[in-house]
């Protein structure tokens, strides 16, 4: 259901404080907060952080900001350098062989109020585990337990060989139109944390770039050029040394999204994939239902204030919120200026570097919205990224007694930026 108010794209703007920046994200969807930019997939310009809240994966959680004053130029794009000696990788031939796993968690378990370890209540519906078959060597392994979803987190690779080898796995899984929705699933989340371990390593691109075939250089340097420009979003939270008060819930499906993408597209003017890229960072797509640190809700994370202005509908309900958020954006500035519409959204350069790789990543690669819409919630803390697989449910509490009771959560100490 969708009630949207029919104010002009001239009116007046306030300010938005939006609270959950994305992956995933998604601090969610990473520490390589102090690397230098490399030279074949760096974003120039961005100040490093202290800490790296990632993305939608990977959510950012951001203090309030002001009200932008004038529109801030950010290029929409980088080109990769042209490399005419690349050394292709042999496709993986991917076979995945589905073993049972536990039942699903439930997904409409109320947000906790008092209790500070991560609930997860069972559902009727498995999710079976993908096993790696001998033909996929150590680039889909599993170290950590499985997590009460079925699911499990796959341990990323720790040299440029290995991050090159699941990149190619994943890419070539993804693209196989017979491959289970499980394995989907699985390789996405491979992908993703390869992406975060790549994004860190800036002295891996020339090698990295080299061991992959040319049809995935522009899809791997629009990856990389997103998670970098992630580096400059500040979290709103003092320290990174708790998990917040969330639940990680079931995104509505990417075939309801992508229709109430283009349906908000088609009223507003506003391209579908910037809904879609905004989407995934500010909350997963919809994974992540709690409050920002501004007190901002609902799946594209608005003010309540600020909701009332573009919008008559459920605040927390996705179709409604895309459609306020296409709405919002119209007011800030698009679809004539997307930049400075972003920057209205969320006052920061590297928001909309970010938001408008992500974009360009959806309007390359047929396949990449269905795989961002797999990706898993990240939250980056002092010992690491924990993992909130789909049923965490968690008042906020310290990350140590988090993983007391979650040990699939554990951090892969891999994915942390090497020290040489």
């Amino acid at each position: 259901m969708r009630c949207s108010s029919s104010q002009s794209a001239g009116a007046a703007s306030s300010s938005r404080h939006l609270g959950l920046v994305a992956t995933l994200v998604f601090v969610c969807l990473i520490a390589a907060c102090s690397a230098e930019a490399g030279p074949e997939f760096a974003e120039p310009g961005i100040e490093r952080p202290t800490l790296d809240p990632d993305i939608v994966f990977d959510p950012v959680i951001r203090a309030p900001t002001a009200e932008p004053t004038p529109a801030a130029t950010v290029p929409s794009a980088l080109d990769a350098p042209a490399n005419p000696s690349l050394t292709a990788v042999p496709t993986t031939v991917l076979t995945m062989i589905p073993s049972p796993g536990p039942e699903a968690i439930s997904t409409s378990t109320p947000l906790a109020t008092s209790t500070p370890a991560p609930t997860l209540t069972p559902a009727p519906t498995p999710t079976p585990i993908p096993t790696p078959t001998s033909t996929q060597g150590a680039a889909l392994r599993f170290s950590r337990p499985q997590a009460p979803n079925g699911q499990r987190a796959p341990d990323v690779a720790t040299d440029p060989a290995g991050i090159a080898d699941q990149i190619l796995l994943a890419a070539d899984g993804l693209a196989d139109p017979n491959l289970s929705d499980a394995d989907r699933t699985t390789l996405a989340h491979l992908q993703q944390v390869a992406y975060r371990k790549l994004a860190r390593e800036d002295a891996w691109d020339a090698e990295v770039r080299a061991l992959l075939p040319e049809r995935l250089h522009r899809a791997v340097e629009i990856h990389v050029r997103a998670r970098r420009s992630l580096r400059g979003l500040h979290s709103g939270f003092a320290t990174p040394d708790f998990i917040p008060a969330w639940e990680i819930i079931e995104p509505a499906s990417a075939a309801d999204l992508r229709s109430w993408y283009d349906a908000a597209s088609a009223d507003s003017g506003i391209g579908w994939e910037y809904l879609a890229a905004v989407n995934l960072l500010e909350t997963g797509m919809g994974r992540i239902n709690g409050l920002s640190s501004a007190g901002a809700q609902g799946p594209m994370q608005f003010l309540p204030t600020t909701w009332e202005e573009v919008s008559t509908g459920d605040i927390n309900d996705p179709e409604d919120a895309i459609h306020a958020a296409a709405a919002y954006l119209v007011r800030r500035g698009g679809p004539d200026n997307m930049d400075r519409a972003l920057w209205g959204y969320n006052n920061s350069d590297e928001y909309v570097a970010t938001v408008q790789a992500y974009a360009e990543l959806f309007r390359a690669e047929d396949g990449a919205f269905d795989s961002l819409h797999r990706w898993q919630i990240y939250f980056s803390t002092d010992k690491g990224d924990v993992w909130l697989p789909v049923g965490t449910l968690t008042q906020e509490t310290t990350v140590s007694e988090f993983l007391a009771t979650a040990p699939w959560s554990a951090p892969d100490e891999g994915l942390r930026a090497s020290t040489n």
